[in-house]
């Protein structure tokens, strides 16, 4: 699937009323080693392309710090804002996309996150 293709489904996924994301997840067959480096972030400033693989990482602009975790059921992940205290999101949706035979020959998904209160 092309990118442009991918930033029109997530900008159809997003909600307005917080933050959120929206994720393209690549897996080898069974769900074994998934990839989710495609996503796009939902924020007050519009659409912007980051990662959601495991880890901690700069986010979309404004953001010093994004953090996902897929260990977790469900994933979830925390953000901070510059100037602001810890946010977070949590997985909420997926979208099974079907067998991706030309990339990965494994499933792909559409995962939609959104914020929710921190209790981690």
């Amino acid at each position: 699937m092309h990118l442009p293709t991918i930033v029109s489904i997530f900008a159809l996924a997003a909600t307005t009323a917080a933050d959120s994301m929206a994720s393209y997840r690549e897996c080898a067959a069974w769900n074994v080693a998934c990839k989710s480096h495609r996503a796009v972030w939902f924020g007050p400033d519009g659409g912007h392309l980051v990662s959601a693989d495991t880890g901690c990482r700069e986010g979309a602009p404004g953001i010093r710090e994004m953090c996902v975790d897929w260990s977790m059921w469900p994933p979830r992940g925390h953000f901070y804002y510059h100037g602001q205290g810890k946010r977070c999101f949590v997985h909420k949706h997926r979208l099974e996309l079907g067998y991706n035979w030309s990339e990965t020959s494994g499933d792909t998904q559409l995962d939609n996150w959104d914020e929710v209160n921190c209790t981690w």
